[in-house]
């Protein structure tokens, strides 16, 4: 036997209860799918700043928000904020250099950095005392030697203690300035006689050359700052000899005087030389337009 249903005001009761449980469910699914978006559920992988984040996809019940750091730059950054000595004294390098201004040196903490400063702002400022404030003993002489050229000042020469520098501070200063009383300074012998020598371009000063091959290579430079082929006859070493013909014979763009080469290789380098030569004199006497003139050696 069967019971009876129930009564159809029991059964309006649970339809109502049922119609508003599936209402409530609708409301919630559009204010979910409002914020997450279509087909989405809320996550830490959403691509969405939601559920209480402080960021996309992080902080709040996530994973904590990454912060992103920069390197500092160092022309937008003061030196001394910088993270390590070697940065530091790059930076205060810069800045010294670039305003000339040898007290920023001072605060140079690595040495090779503080030296450089000072020798190149000594150079550029034609100051030897700030030489004197550099570490390295060969550095302090190199410095020296290079303001006095640079300023042409044979004076400092004198203050530097070694001979060999010594010796090239007035050397260089002579040629430069094209001064023989300068080259009397020099201690060397071959040095000395060797500045007098392209100074006058004097070849007879090189004969008081004591060493052979300093002797030679004296010869050969004033026999080709004349240019004069028979003072490469003085030339002893053979392989030098040939070596001087074939300058001079560039120089004078005569290509006679290569068969004063006996190296056929040396010689062969000469007959080139000279025609490669020739052919640059034609192009430019065609650039210039020679009207009534000819360029080329006298």
């Amino acid at each position: 036997m069967f019971l009876n249903p129930l009564p159809n005001t029991y059964t309006m009761k649970i339809q109502d209860v049922i119609i508003l449980v599936l209402v409530a469910a609708a409301i919630s699914y559009m204010v979910f799918t409002a914020e997450t978006g279509p087909g989405l559920t809320s996550s830490c992988s959403d691509g969405i700043q939601n559920q209480g984040e402080t960021g996309v996809d992080c902080g709040g019940s996530c994973s904590s928000c990454k912060t992103t750091t920069t390197t500092p730059v160092i022309e937008n950054t003061p030196c001394n904020e910088l993270a390590n000595s070697s940065a530091r004294s790059k930076c205060y390098f810069n800045q010294a250099v670039a305003g000339s201004n040898a007290s920023v040196c001072d605060l140079i903490e690595m040495t090779f950095y503080k030296d450089d400063c000072y020798k190149g702002i000594a150079k550029a400022a034609n100051d030897s005392s700030l030489c004197l404030k550099i570490n390295d003993s060969l550095a302090v002489i190199e410095c020296t030697r290079d303001v006095a050229i640079e300023s042409q000042n044979p004076a400092l020469c004198a203050g530097i203690g070694d001979v060999g520098q010594r010796d090239t501070c007035y050397y260089r200063i002579a040629l430069d300035v094209h001064n023989v009383s300068y080259c009397e300074n020099i201690r060397s012998n071959a040095s000395l006689y060797t500045c007098q020598a392209f100074i006058s371009k004097n070849s007879t000063c090189c004969d008081s050359i004591g060493d052979a091959n300093g002797r030679d290579w004296c010869y050969s430079k004033v026999a080709s700052l004349t240019p004069d082929a028979g003072i490469c006859a003085k030339v002893e070493s053979r392989e030098a000899k040939d070596v001087c013909y074939t300058t001079v014979a560039v120089k004078k763009i005569n290509s006679g005087l290569c068969s004063l080469v006996q190296n056929n290789t040396t010689q062969s380098d000469c007959l080139k030389g000279v025609e490669d030569a020739r052919k640059r004199m034609e192009e430019l006497q065609k650039q210039i337009n020679i009207s009534g003139g000819v360029i080329g050696p006298q």
